[in-house]
């Protein structure tokens, strides 16, 4: 074997290593999340993630060096997973009101498919009072003004170019952020409920034309 060949074989098996860890890591994620979820952080143990993971307690700490770091991961990492998708969804629509109608309806639907990480969200409980706790709550709260930036940015580009009614984009973002949280709280917390997406039609009625026939002075 030449010396091309082997590092190409080398680069081979540094690959599959890399994407076999990855795998492992999504995989401890995706359950650990629904531990958190059914029993919160302080009721939750290393050794139960372990176990359910197929993984030995000692080569979970190689993935994550502690049961804090395991979940801060877990929601900073499905909070971007959350963001990229909504950005690729709003991205398809041409126009800004088609841009608000892909972002509350992707924004709906990404909580009612992950109602157990909301449920994370919405217990709060936090890690400890530490400067763990505190890092990722300042984390959290960068990621949404990141988000609320996006939706201003789309109601800004909207009234540039006629398609809303100008006015100032950055309380008309706070209103539409503020009405997806409330009606994805209002679901989280319902027992029996409907579908969160029979939600969409009435946000965008309300977002778009106010609960008045007229205008309020």
């Amino acid at each position: 074997m030449n010396i091309q060949n082997a590092m190409v074989e080398d680069m081979g098996r540094d690959q599959r290593k890399e994407r076999e860890f990855n795998l492992r890591r999504a995989a401890i994620l995706d359950i650990a999340e629904g531990i958190f979820a059914g029993k919160g952080y302080f009721g939750t143990t290393m050794a139960e993630i372990a176990e359910a993971s197929g993984f030995a307690i000692g080569s979970l700490y190689q993935f994550f060096e502690s049961k804090e770091d395991l979940y801060k991961t877990v929601i900073t990492e499905k909070v971007h997973l959350m963001q990229t998708k909504i950005r690729q969804d709003v991205s398809r629509e041409e126009t800004s009101p088609g841009k608000i109608r892909a972002l509350i309806h992707s924004h709906f639907d990404f909580v009612q498919r992950n109602e157990g990480f909301f449920t994370i969200l919405l217990r709060w409980e936090g890690i400890s009072e530490s400067n763990g706790k505190k890092a990722l709550l300042q984390t959290l709260l960068a990621n949404r003004e990141d988000y609320l930036g996006f939706i201003e940015e789309i109601l800004a580009s909207g009234m540039a170019r006629g398609e809303l009614k100008e006015d100032k984009p950055r309380p008309m973002a706070l209103a539409l952020l503020g009405m997806m949280d409330a009606f994805a709280f209002d679901w989280l917390i319902a027992p029996g409920k409907a579908s969160l997406m029979t939600s969409v039609p009435c946000v965008l009625a309300l977002y778009f034309n106010g609960v008045k026939g007229h205008e309020v002075s």
